[in-house]
């Protein structure tokens, strides 16, 4: 019985043709590309694509399930279900770049979240696996109706089951730099400078002119960016806008266009609307 099959995109695949992956069921996979004179390769390790070719490739195991990452670069592979065996490799097979014997067994499907981190779904709960083998439960309780459903998005992972719809993206690297304690960049300077003048501090000016035009502009762009990525709290998202308004003022227009602002605002008024609708909320991703 076949467990699962990819199709993997011309511009991806090593031979530059649309490619089908059959796992076997009883180890590694079948390879049929459309320009194949004959009938598909049984293949139980990568050696036929290794770049290295005095390296040597264990054995893929019996494949359970494929996923394509959501730019269709990586591909992980859940084989031995008894040991939950987890394999991410290039999609052009040319070189495997993880391998983890995660003892989890059983999982019903394997997603990416994004590009950035593979997933195991179970009935009930999703688990994020991490290149060194660092994992995160989600536990999704008791909905009325059991079963979860998982998709990969371009920026995370949408989780539905019969009660509701769950999110998962990855926190961008500039977000934690501007929120970490003590943190320095524009961005972080230009937050304490609004929480300054909002608790009537004068220490306002002070922080701006601690910053370069380039460094003001880098700041607001910045929270800009921000402030689009903000899905739920909508008082975050307006602060975060305020401050972006409040260190408008001080660049010159030339530096920093207004118009630029004032579209991100727009457009964060409408996608608020849709991400917080009382008849179908939903994710949305500005970019």
């Amino acid at each position: 019985m076949i467990s699962d099959y990819i199709i993997i995109p011309s511009d991806k695949s090593g031979s530059s043709q649309l490619e089908l992956l059959v796992a076997d069921p009883t180890e590694g996979f079948h390879l049929l590309s459309v320009d194949a004179a004959g009938d598909a390769r049984h293949l139980t390790d990568l050696q036929e694509f290794n770049q290295d070719a005095d390296a040597d490739c264990e054995s893929l195991g019996k494949i359970e399930r494929f996923s394509l990452s959501a730019n269709k670069k990586l591909m992980a592979i859940y084989s031995n279900s008894d040991q939950g065996t987890l394999i991410v490799l290039k999609s052009d097979l040319t070189q495997e770049l993880n391998r983890l014997t995660t003892g989890m067994a059983g999982a019903e499907n394997l997603i990416w979240c994004g590009n950035d981190v593979t997933v195991t779904e179970y009935i009930d709960k999703v688990i994020m696996v991490g290149p060194a083998g660092e994992c995160l439960t989600l536990d999704l309780g008791m909905p009325k109706t059991q079963g979860i459903k998982c998709y990969t998005e371009i920026d995370g992972l949408r989780i539905v089951n019969s009660e509701c719809t769950y999110f998962l993206e990855r926190v961008q690297d500039h977000v934690i730099e501007t929120f970490k304690i003590a943190a320095i960049t524009p961005a972080a300077k230009l937050l304490n400078a609004i929480k300054s003048e909002d608790l009537k501090i004068p220490r306002a000016n002070e922080i701006l002119n601690e910053l370069s035009k380039e460094q003001l502009v880098e700041g607001i762009e910045t929270l800009l960016d921000i402030a689009q990525l903000e899905h739920w709290d909508i008082q975050i998202m307006k602060h975060i806008l305020r401050t972006a308004s409040f260190a408008k003022k001080f660049s010159d227009p030339q530096d920093f266009d207004p118009n630029r602002y004032v579209n991100v605002v727009k457009h964060m008024v409408v996608l608020s609307k849709l991400r917080h609708s009382d008849v179908c909320a939903r994710a949305v991703t500005y970019q």
